[in-house]
């Protein structure tokens, strides 16, 4: 495999979220059309961890007490399960809330859709990577991806701005790296992520 025409990419947290998120409006609007997205199999659901509590009575008044308006009747799991509530929360956006009965609580999550992070199994090459520093113990790590077939590719290398990133980017539960680095393998690129040395 032969790298060629390699490329710097030097980016920011907010240009980067904004790729990420014109991306997303892009499958949105795809999926409304009827089309069905090829670049992402299945929407994906981060939890957000909201509140838990000892006993199943108070759960609707917590929701009322947060200011989450549930669209239908509170549905309760048995213990051992879980359930999945839809509603609109105090932003005004419809969301889905799941609700776990375990180790005798109740935990309550917000499910925040994230339908821009790529599903396994990926259609290219990942490669774990280790910097070749003097100092191995502090040498970086990350990942290496290329497509499966062609070559020699052009190179990317995603750099993260100010602050501790891993190399997926992880941003208000956003993945942005990975999803640029997703994004522009399938395009034909080999891309090189890393985490920032005490990161990751």
């Amino acid at each position: 495999m032969w790298l060629k025409n390699s490329i710097l990419l030097l980016l920011c947290g907010l240009c980067s979220s904004y790729f990420v998120n014109a991306l997303e409006t892009s499958f949105v609007e795809a999926e409304r059309d009827g089309e069905n997205p090829t670049t992402y199999q299945q929407v994906n659901s981060i939890k957000r961890y909201l509140f838990s509590l000892d006993a199943k009575t108070d759960l609707a008044a917590e929701f009322v007490r947060r200011n989450i308006k549930l669209t239908g009747p509170l549905k309760v799991p048995t213990a051992g399960q879980s359930s999945e509530q839809q509603g609109v929360g105090g932003s005004g956006i419809p969301g889905y809330f799941l609700v776990d009965h375990s180790r005798g609580q109740f935990h309550v999550y917000a499910l925040r859709q994230r339908p821009q992070h790529p599903v396994a199994p990926m259609p290219y090459v990942e490669q774990e990577v280790v910097f070749d520093t003097p100092n191995p113990a502090v040498s970086p790590v990350g990942t290496f991806t290329y497509p499966t077939q062609g070559g020699p590719f052009p190179a990317v290398l995603l750099i993260a701005g100010s602050g501790a990133h891993n190399r997926d980017g992880n941003v208000s539960l956003h993945k942005t790296m990975l999803v640029l680095a997703d994004h522009l393998t399938r395009q034909g690129f080999a891309v090189l992520r890393y985490d920032k040395r005490g990161v990751g």
